[in-house]
Parts: structure tokens; C-alpha cells; sequence
């Protein structure tokens, strides 16, 4: 099995793969005025997830490490792996491939979304090299994408829960999902941003051709 995946890493490597020969600065998933940068739209997260909700159990741990991968398929940003550009579709299938490689060799218990994120779709196990996203021509830490990806849909999910509260109180026993039409936040804006943006530190990563996990 593994053989084989090695094989169409090749393959998607000279076909699809587009190597950044040069260093590029990487920005912290959050802009200078403290909003957060997601796989898509911000305004197109909360139809994503009623969409997911109807074929999945989000309040799962699996579920949601699940919708995580299932953002980064259908994003149509561009995925960086140890300097080599690759679609959403390949990262998704890297690393969910990545996902039960390490749960079948016991290398980390992934319980969780954030044990998920962090030892699975932060950075390579080879290289050390961090994931990246390409969004035009900025690059960022698919890890804290991912974190911000992870902090909506439990918001969501925390919100969906007071609206069922609120209507079985009132007597209506039908479930309730929040509205897509309505923002989760109020703010969509993070407290203390100025001071947070300013305290980020941008670094420079040399993106080599390297092709390891």
C-alpha cells in the first residue's frame, strides 16, 4: 500500500506538482485588522457545514477531523508540500492517506481534531518542513487555517446547540441547525487582534523540491 502511494506521488508530482524554487515569506493565518483566513469564503462556511452535518455527525471527534479533510478536497486554494504545489483534491487524499499510516503504525494517538491537526496536517514527518496554503500569491500555515477551520464549525456547532435549547423550551421538539443565512460571530473579528497580528512573527521558509511525508 504504501509502495503504491509512493507511486502516484510521483506521478501527481510530474504531472500536476509545481515546485516554488525560491524562498517566500509565510504569513500567519490571521490578517493585520484580526480576521481569519479560511479554506474558503468565510461567508460560505456556515452552508458547507449544514451541508456536511446531513451525512456526517459533526459533535464526533471523527467527524469532525473528517470535515476538515472534506474542506481542504473541495478548497481551491493551493496546497504546499515540501516546496511542491498540489490541488485540494491531492492534499485531501495525502492526508487522510497520512491519517491512517499513523494510526496503523500506532505513531500518535489521533483521538481528537486538534491532536489531528497537529500531528497529522501541520508539517512533514521527513523534512520537518511546515504545510503550506497558497492563496494567490501569499503563503500560510495550513495548520492554523486548519485551527481556524476547527474554531468556526465548533462556534457553529456551540451555537446549534443553544438555538435546540431554546426550542425545545419553547415547547418545539424538531431539531434546529443554525442558519446559514445568519453569521455565527457577531464579530467576526478576534479580540485583541491589533496586539496578536503585531506580535506574529513572519518567517522565511526555503521550499525545497523535496517529496517526503
Amino acid at each position: 500500500m504504501y509502495e503504491l502511494f509512493l507511486i502516484l506521488n510521483l506521478i501527481m508530482f510530474f504531472t500536476t506538482g509545481c515546485v516554488v524554487q525560491h524562498a517566500v515569506p509565510v504569513l500567519p493565518a490571521i490578517s493585520t485588522e484580526g480576521i481569519r483566513l479560511y479554506l474558503s469564503e468565510e461567508a460560505s462556511l456556515a452552508r458547507a457545514i449544514e451541508q456536511y452535518y446531513q451525512v456526517r455527525d459533526l459533535s464526533s471527534e471523527e467527524g469532525k477531523i473528517d470535515y476538515l479533510i472534506s474542506r481542504a478536497q473541495s478548497s481551491a486554494y493551493i496546497f504546499v508540500r515540501n516546496g511542491v504545489e498540489y490541488s485540494g483534491r491531492f492534499s485531501a487524499e495525502f492526508i487522510r492517506w497520512k491519517l491512517g499510516r499513523v494510526r496503523e503504525q500506532k505513531i500518535s494517538s489521533v483521538d481528537t481534531a486538534e491532536v489531528f491537526i497537529e500531528k497529522v496536517a501541520s508539517k512533514s514527518k521527513m523534512s520537518g518542513k511546515p504545510y503550506l496554503i497558497r492563496v494567490g500569491n501569499q503563503y500560510y500555515y495550513f495548520e492554523e487555517i486548519l485551527k481556524n477551520e476547527l474554531y468556526y464549525l465548533n462556534e457553529f456547532l456551540k451555537r446549534t446547540e443553544t438555538l435546540e435549547q431554546e426550542t425545545k423550551e419553547s415547547g418545539n421538539p424538531d431539531p434546529v441547525l443554525a442558519s446559514a443565512a445568519e453569521p455565527v460571530f457577531a464579530d467576526s473579528k478576534i479580540e485583541n487582534s491589533a496586539s496578536q497580528a503585531s506580535e506574529a512573527i513572519l518567517s522565511e521558509n526555503s521550499l525545497s523540491q523535496e517529496t517526503n511525508s
